[in-house]
């Protein structure tokens, strides 16, 4: 009988570690991935709802950028370069536009919105677990 009480006593412990690993993978995953994303989202159909532009609309223009920047068969692939001045810490990125091939182009497109992306979601993800800490909204042991 003894046992079997040891037995049950280890099962319910195990699912109570259990339980607890699963509320914090879902909290994280909360805070961490759905609202900062969510937010995104929102955030991406406020401006094209605000400025009346549609995806279409916002392709047709950089197809436009591209015909007037670089001549045919080449893309305009953004590039800066550091300008010392000879003031101690003043640092200046002198920027232009170079003339690439599609793929230059398509890797250059991706880095700059990945970066953006990555930057717009780690701020978001740091303020809504900042925001969950502060007002207690966190997994926490129950008082026994």
């Amino acid at each position: 009988m003894a046992n079997n009480m040891s037995s049950r006593q280890a099962c319910h412990a195990a699912r109570y570690v259990v339980a607890r690993v699963l509320r914090g993978l879902f909290w994280c995953l909360k805070y961490t991935v759905i609202l900062p994303l969510a937010t995104m989202a929102l955030m991406a159909l406020f401006v094209l709802w605000k400025d009346n532009t549609t995806p279409g609309q916002l392709l047709v223009q950089e197809i436009d950028f591209v015909r007037q920047t670089a001549p045919a068969g080449q893309f305009p692939v953004r590039e800066c370069l550091p300008s010392l001045h000879d003031l101690p810490g003043a640092e200046e990125k002198i920027c232009r536009y170079r003339a690439a091939d599609a793929a230059d182009y398509v890797r250059e497109t991706d880095r700059s919105l990945m970066q953006l992306v990555t930057a717009l979601w780690a701020t978001l993800a740091l303020m809504y677990v900042s925001l969950a800490v502060i007002s207690g909204k966190y997994p926490v042991l129950p008082e026994k």
